[in-house]
């Protein structure tokens, strides 16, 4: 079976998006039909008014760690910073909490991935630029460097004007 989570936002009217993203859920047993879960409605909101998410979900990477299903997300608000969720079923999300280090005017987008015991991610920060943390439990991240591993090309070249979603994939070992 194939599951996706994408990111979701209500049409207000004319070209208004609702100010605050939410995470829909889609299955397919084919890869090629499919059809959205949870009645088309939203599986994980924007956070309670004055939480450090309420602006909603503007990213997100999700990995399965032995049995359970780990939602790593960047809020909407400003400063933008890195959450987790957890589901049993990829589909009834829990809040478990802002992490620490993440702590950017922007994040862009996120990808992590799980490697044996170990928690590697990567994220699009401060005006398109790719930074990395490791993690041994994936609730404390060391962001690895202050210099981006990946910044804006020069002038005319394909990537000078942005880097966006980060896709990280590795070969065997």
């Amino acid at each position: 079976h194939f599951h996706v989570l994408f990111k979701a936002h209500i049409h207000t009217g004319s070209s208004t998006l609702s100010p605050a993203p939410g995470v829909g859920h889609a299955t397919s047993s084919d890869a090629i039909n499919w059809n959205k879960a949870n009645g088309g409605a939203a599986i994980f909101e924007a956070g309670a008014a004055g939480s450090w998410d309420e602006a909603g979900v503007t990213s997100l990477s999700v990995v399965l760690d032995d049995t359970t299903y780990k939602m790593y997300y960047v809020s909407g608000s400003a400063p933008q910073t890195v959450g987790l969720a957890t589901s049993p079923d990829g589909v009834s999300w829990t809040r478990v909490s802002e992490l620490s280090n993440f702590s950017h005017p922007t994040i862009d987008g996120i990808q992590v991935l799980k490697e044996g015991p170990f928690y590697r991610m990567w994220y699009l920060a401060e005006s398109s630029a790719l930074y990395y943390a490791p993690s041994l439990d994936g609730l404390a991240w060391t962001v690895k460097a202050t210099t981006p591993l990946l910044q804006l090309g020069t002038s005319g070249a394909f990537d000078s004007a942005s880097i966006s979603g980060p896709a990280v994939h590795r070969d065997s070992p």
